[in-house]
């Protein structure tokens, strides 16, 4: 596409929408539209202890984990240990430098 035919494929939006073209935002979308104007946010936060580590979830995510690791007949705990040890393989294909190197035992990928 040139330059001038994406100009003419883009006319309609440089001007304002006009008020006829719009409609109220329905229940979901409302509820979408605030969640995403809140921004991000953490949803995992890490505290190491001396009886071990505590993590803490957002809600959301732990209800969606949950319902997948039942799906997939397996313990939550699995599903964490197994979504950390793929992550830390991903990422120390990607970026060999500035991670330092795992065990072998985590990661079965050859490099």
């Amino acid at each position: 596409m040139s330059a001038d035919e994406l100009a003419e494929a883009t006319k309609e939006f440089d001007k304002p929408i006009p008020w006829s073209k719009t409609r109220p935002l329905t229940k979901a979308e409302r509820e979408l539209f605030e969640k995403m104007r809140k921004g991000p946010h953490v949803s995992i936060h890490v505290t190491r202890g001396a009886d071990g580590m505590w993590v803490r979830l957002d809600p959301d995510v732990m209800k969606r984990s949950a319902a997948y690791a039942a799906k997939q007949h397996i313990t939550l705990s699995e599903l964490i240990n197994r979504s950390l040890k793929g992550s830390a393989c991903r990422r120390r294909m990607t970026l060999p430098r500035q991670i330092p190197p795992t065990p072998k035992k985590l990661c079965t990928n050859s490099i």
